[in-house]
């Protein structure tokens, strides 16, 4: 009957501190979570800047845009080797935007903005050296300086992992290293020891990102990402029921 009691105690006790220790099924049993956390180096990098070109008719803007980009793309790709792939994504098509109002009352000008998304090996050095070359040939760091959006990432550059299977394994080994460390000393309270596993369930892993840079939406292949390029953080969360063995 006392046993019975501490039992009773403990199931209260630590299920307020996210664990427990419980009989049930005519077997006793210990549960726990654990937690991980590292940080690793990105394997890949993208750099997201904008092009725009006008002209009198929408004709007139494709054809100035399309000459800038080729200029642009040629000028990267001669200087970068390194670049793997310069991706262009459309996000404005209409009228010039200004900032004055005397400008409001003239002929519309039509504008073509697209975002550009530079795939590159993760390099800092490398990074800033391209966004500084193709700012000197036209682009620009952000989607329209009018406009502000609140939960937008801040960076010109993305940085993340590609190649998730290894890390995410060894993670995911660390967290259930620590929920097993935590249910002994759950046990520990119970005057036993964590047993056999009998249910185990990892939880945490975030699916591919969705980015927002300035507001336009961009899918990113990767489940992590930094703004640096060695503070990717990779994180797992284990949750598992051990028999509790006296």
């Amino acid at each position: 009957m006392l046993k019975k009691s501490i039992v009773s105690v403990l199931l209260v006790v630590l299920c307020c501190g996210g664990f427990a220790a419980f009989a049930g099924d005519d077997v006793a049993k210990v549960s726990a979570s654990g937690k991980a956390e590292k940080a690793v180096k990105a394997d890949t990098a993208w750099i997201i800047v904008y092009l725009s070109a006008d002209g009198i008719l929408m004709a007139d803007a494709e054809k100035a845009y399309q000459e800038k980009f080729a200029k642009l793309e040629s000028t990267l790709k001669t200087q970068y080797k390194d670049i793997k792939s310069i991706e262009q994504k459309t996000v404005a098509m209409g009228q010039k935007r200004s900032n004055y109002s005397s400008d409001q009352n003239k002929l519309p000008q039509p504008e073509i903005r697209k975002q550009l998304i530079i795939t590159l090996p993760p390099d800092s050095k490398l990074a800033a050296d391209v966004i500084d070359t193709a700012i000197r040939n036209g682009a620009v760091l952000t989607a329209d300086n009018q406009s502000y959006y609140s939960g937008q990432l801040n960076s010109v550059v993305i940085y993340g992992l590609k190649e998730t299977a290894d890390i995410e394994k060894e993670v995911q080994k660390m967290a259930f290293d620590d929920c097993k460390k935590n249910a002994g000393e759950i046990a520990a309270l119970a005057g036993g020891s964590p047993g056999k596993v009998l249910t185990v369930s990892a939880i945490g892993t975030p699916g591919v990102q969705q980015i927002y840079v300035s507001g336009i939406s961009m899918p990113v292949p990767v489940k992590y990402f930094a703004i640096e390029p060695d503070k990717v953080k990779v994180t797992s969360s284990v949750n598992a029921t051990f028999e509790l063995k006296k």
